[in-house]
């Protein structure tokens, strides 16, 4: 009796361990067709050799985003009532809309409200030293003055003109000052890494303002 109940003490394990691996093996299958089907999904939206006029069109729209998103980001940074780490966040968010931190823009700063340029780099670095006091800042009238056109086979570019407002602190419908701008919007491509394979995509990233 007591090898009886070895033995099926053996084949329940057996059969437990079997179950085990066979139920591993259809986890592991589930991923892997899982990670196919995001790989030609991502091919189909992102790995393609040029833009059509209608993707060229949704990123236009992207770029008037990214500028307003840039706007929301500096006032944060520029907010001295503000906890550190929230104005390290922005300025880090700020950091990713643009191209590098290199990129200049000009921007009304200081309590002379007069007309600065600096680099990404140092543009977060002064907000975060109190520097910038530009926190009722607004961007307004955006529009795409020049669409989106090929400068070579892995880039695009195009213009936004816009209005840059600094808000009156009694009236906060009216300017206190303004000034008209440019900026300029850039798709080019990137190659990522995706589950052992290379892919291309096309990113979208703002670039300097004048």
């Amino acid at each position: 009796m007591n090898g009886t109940s070895k033995i099926l003490g053996f084949l329940i394990l057996f059969m437990f361990l079997k179950a085990e691996k066979c139920s591993e093996q259809n986890e592991n299958a589930a991923q892997d067709m899982l990670v196919n089907q995001m790989k030609k999904e991502i091919k189909s939206q992102f790995d393609a050799d040029f833009l059509s006029e209608a993707s060229l069109h949704e990123h236009g729209k992207a770029a008037k985003q990214k500028l307003a998103d840039f706007a929301d980001y500096l006032r944060i940074l520029a907010d001295s009532s503000l906890l550190r780490p929230y104005r390290e966040k922005a300025g880090e968010m700020i950091s990713n809309l643009f191209m590098s931190d290199t990129v200049r823009i000009k921007i009304i700063s200081g309590h002379g409200r007069k007309d600065h340029e600096y680099s990404i780099g140092q543009l977060v670095q002064s907000g975060l030293q109190n520097e910038l006091f530009i926190s009722r800042i607004l961007f307004d009238s955006v529009q795409v003055s020049r669409p989106f056109t090929p400068t070579g086979p892995d880039s695009y570019s195009a213009v936004l003109s816009f209005t840059e407002k600094i808000l009156d602190r009694r009236d906060s419908t009216a300017a206190e000052a303004s000034i008209s701008r440019q900026i300029n919007a850039l798709i080019t491509r990137e190659y990522k890494i995706f589950a052992s394979d290379t892919l291309s995509v096309w990113v979208l990233h703002l670039g300097k303002i004048e």
